[in-house]
């Protein structure tokens, strides 16, 4: 039996090394796919660990970085939200614009809209400080060293570097394995936490083969929840992935094994949801941008999920 499939899957105390998924999804939690899965792996008992690298992707030297492109948009939404309610416009209208639109704040949007119809400006206004204090409180914990390590390398590791370049496309998610490897090897049991299915776990058994970590888990593992659906009064399990995902990035989830790809034309794609997929997509509604431009359409044929490109 190889080590990579002899690994146990589960507890133990084993230290965790968390990709900026991770950490990003922790911060900005409610208005984040990865957020209650995130804050799940942050909360658990297990050490947190992450590198220096990871951690500036997230904040930059403190006034940059993803996160910070993140709360600007997160900005920019209130202030439409705010905007769209003074011209008479309803909860409704506003999430309907939101969800069209991909914003964050949906989920922030549908608090409001569940505790307040009569005025919901004033109510928004309050929700969004609340929000914006929790990040800030949750900014605390990420800088906390007693509630995360940081680690940095200088060890570039050129052999793993060439045998994972080949196959890995992406050169951020090659930097991270290697900086996840780096703390293995002064650390055992590292177990590295990631929301990157393409590059990271759908190559796990050749990562594992060639680091010193002892598992890699993936936050859609997390995220997974059982929902039911009927065929011939016979019930299957499907399992949420995040609607960000879908739409985002569907050939990810052929990569994996859930989606089938149906190619209508050379500019348009269609994929289809596998009957024995191991995780199954719990979206029921279609989403289009403003502007005419479009995102993935989703909606739903016979038993089987479907998912358009174009």
């Amino acid at each position: 039996m190889s080590r990579a499939t002899g690994l146990r899957q589960g507890g133990g105390n084993l230290p965790y090394f968390l990709d900026s998924n991770v950490l990003i999804g922790y911060y900005f939690h409610a208005a984040d796919a990865w957020g209650a899965a995130a804050t799940e792996v942050f909360d658990d008992p297990e050490p947190n660990h992450t590198s220096t690298g990871v951690w500036a992707e997230c904040f930059g030297d403190g006034t940059g970085g993803r996160c910070h492109t993140i709360e600007q948009g997160l900005v920019r939404e209130f202030r439409r939200a705010v905007a769209h309610l003074k011209r008479a416009g309803s909860m409704d209208t506003l999430i309907v614009e939101a969800e069209a639109c991909g914003w964050r704040t949906v989920p922030l949007l549908r608090s409001v809209a569940g505790l307040c119809r009569e005025q919901p400006a004033g109510m928004l206004l309050v929700v969004k400080e609340q929000y914006e204090a929790l990040c800030r409180q949750r900014r605390l914990v990420l800088e906390d060293r007693a509630a995360l390590t940081l680690h940095a390398r200088t060890e570039p590791y050129c052999e793993i570097w060439e045998r994972f370049c080949r196959v890995i496309a992406d050169y951020d998610d090659c930097e991270v394995i290697l900086d996840a490897h780096h703390v293995a090897t002064t650390i055992s049991g590292m177990v590295l936490y990631t929301g990157d299915y393409r590059h990271i776990i759908a190559n796990r058994d050749l990562i594992l083969s060639e680091t010193r970590l002892q598992d890699i888990r993936y936050l859609g593992d997390r995220a997974a929840a059982d929902v039911r659906g009927t065929r011939g009064g016979a019930c299957q399990s499907l399992a949420r992935i995040p609607e960000s995902m879908v739409l985002r990035d569907p050939k990810a989830l052929v990569d994996r094994g859930t989606l089938e790809q149906v190619s209508l034309s050379k500019k348009k794609a269609r994929y289809i949801l596998q009957e024995k997929a191991p995780w199954g997509v719990g979206i029921s509604r279609a989403f289009q941008l403003n502007k005419g431009c479009s995102v993935p359409e989703i909606g739903r044929v016979s038993h089987r999920w479907w998912i358009s490109d174009g």
